[in-house]
């Protein structure tokens, strides 16, 4: 028994001092693995050659194009032909037409208009009071770039009457004509183409310019049933035709609207052209 406990002693010895040794492990130190998945090289593709978008090369600039002021026509006096001091009138054969009694409401004037417009040909229309109640056929007149005269309000035969009547029925219409278009009206055609000293002195008071016609078309005379053929106007503005010549008919007439077209043409073929004062 005695020699057991110095043996017992030495292995508890020896047993603690395993268990109070420190362990000193050695931990690898772990190095990440190689990329195994092959790299892709990859060749830069330049960018594609553009074109340069090109500068559009600016248009000329057109040279101001000069216009020629409208040759201004009149007649030398009451019921003569159209003339001019322009020296680019010179050699020019002319023709104005005028339209009486006006507008009206029958269809008439629409029609006379549309063909002028159709020929492009301007006129000049004197307007009677009562024919100026059809306010939107006097504003077509207007705007379509024919002139606006006046020819009273009653359609009166002016010579009998005194001055303050004849100012009746001249100043109304005036005042009708200036209202709707904002123009104050320059010419005057007294009914019947009939006047007289007192009514002169009143047109120049008034600032009126008395206009009246060196070619009847007579497309008031001689009517059956308010009709006459269209020929018989044609033919009777022809056989008088010449130049500066200012052309009486009437827009209130379906015969006139039937004449005008081959009135037109006939006038061309003859070498004039249609002018219009302003």
């Amino acid at each position: 028994m005695k020699r057991l406990v110095p043996v017992m002693v030495a292995a508890a010895v020896a047993l603690s001092a395993c268990s109070s040794a420190k362990v000193t492990e050695s931990v690898p130190v772990l190095t990440p693995a190689p990329n195994l998945t092959p790299a892709v090289t990859t060749t830069p593709v330049p960018p594609a050659a553009t074109s340069p978008t090109p500068i559009p090369t600016p248009a000329p600039t057109p040279a101001p194009v000069e216009s020629t002021p409208a040759i201004k026509w009149h007649p030398t006096d009451i019921g003569m032909p159209l003339v001019s001091d322009d020296p680019a009138a010179k050699g020019k054969k002319v023709v104005m037409l005028t339209f009486d009694d006006g507008p009206s409401p029958t269809g008439t004037t629409a029609k006379i208009l549309d063909i002028l417009k159709e020929n492009n040909v301007k006129a000049m229309f004197f307007v009677t009071g009562y024919g100026a109640k059809n306010r939107d056929l006097l504003e077509r007149e207007f705007k379509e770039g024919h002139t606006i005269g006046t020819h009273t309000q009653t359609h009166a035969y002016l010579p009998d009457l005194t001055v303050a009547q004849m100012r009746a029925e001249i100043e109304p219409v005036i005042k009708t004509v200036t209202e709707l278009t904002g123009t104050r009206p320059k010419y005057f055609r007294p009914p019947n183409g009939a006047y007289n000293a007192a009514l002169r002195g009143l047109l120049k008071e008034e600032g009126q310019q008395l206009i009246n016609w060196s070619d009847g078309s007579l497309d008031w005379d001689k009517l059956k049933d308010g009709y006459k053929d269209p020929k018989l106007v044609v033919d009777q503005v022809m056989n008088y035709i010449h130049p500066g010549a200012v052309v009486l008919m009437h827009d209130t007439h379906q015969h006139t609207v039937e004449a005008l077209p081959e009135l037109i043409k006939q006038i061309r073929a003859a070498g004039y052209e249609f002018v219009v004062m302003q």
